[in-house]
């Protein structure tokens, strides 16, 4: 009940309604033109129909509501409410790519929580998992070496040497002062390489969407090998 006072209002006038394909869509904005995103939840619609997912036809039903803003988010293009099973979408004239792929990565997420099995979704979190397990194994954690120059959040650094610390640890020491730990450089490291290893930056949050991100790029036709 206290998630609920967060949701967006779902009160619409009758006549701002309209039917595209199976979706009922709320026009909620000031505005009578919906062309553009009228066709973004057609193409997405048609996307998904054709992606050969299991059971993807289950998703494709209900309330769409189109809106000028979400969750007060400028940025946001499409939400889903996984509470009361409904979906958002920036009523837009433009950016209709970028656009696409969030309503695609959203309704994976009604996909995701209404339709995948508890062993599917095990079986995910093990893939999820194991991705950066493989990315943290590949990192190329070899230590910069004397006058390497290292990127920092005060630009770039000149390595002056690597000497240990007086409490037995080993550090990065830069020319003109300053110094980072080598755990901390390693884990960095690893870091990023975990973040490069999913299909986008965004995929490395958690196993959820890493699986969105991942059926949002398949639909389009943007996933690469071997994801």
């Amino acid at each position: 009940m206290l998630g609920s006072a967060g949701w967006p209002d779902k009160g619409t006038r009758e006549d701002r309604l309209v039917r595209i394909g199976p979706f009922v869509v709320h026009n909620q904005t000031q505005s009578d033109d919906i062309t553009a995103s009228a066709k973004i939840l057609g193409t997405a619609e048609a996307l998904l129909r054709d992606s050969g997912v299991p059971e993807i036809e289950k998703i494709l039903y209900g309330d769409v509501y189109f809106v000028g803003q979400i969750e007060k988010n400028r940025r946001r293009m499409a939400m889903y409410y996984i509470g009361n099973d409904t979906v958002f979408l920036l009523l837009v004239k433009r950016f209709e790519d970028s656009i696409l792929q969030s309503l695609v990565h959203e309704f994976g997420h009604r996909y995701y929580n209404r339709i995948w099995s508890r062993d599917k979704k095990i079986e995910w979190a093990k893939h999820h998992r194991a991705v950066a397990r493989e990315a943290e194994r590949a990192a190329d954690t070899t230590l910069p070496k004397p006058g390497d120059v290292l990127k920092t959040e005060q630009g770039d650094r000149v390595v002056e040497k690597i000497a240990p610390t007086r409490r037995g640890d080993m550090a990065i020491v830069l020319e003109g002062g300053g110094a980072l730990m080598v755990s901390s450089y390693v884990r960095v490291i690893e870091g990023n390489a975990v973040r490069r290893a999913y299909p986008t930056l965004y995929a490395a949050k958690d196993d959820e969407e890493h699986f969105c991100e991942a059926l949002s790029l398949f639909c389009t036709g943007e996933l690469a090998e071997p994801h």
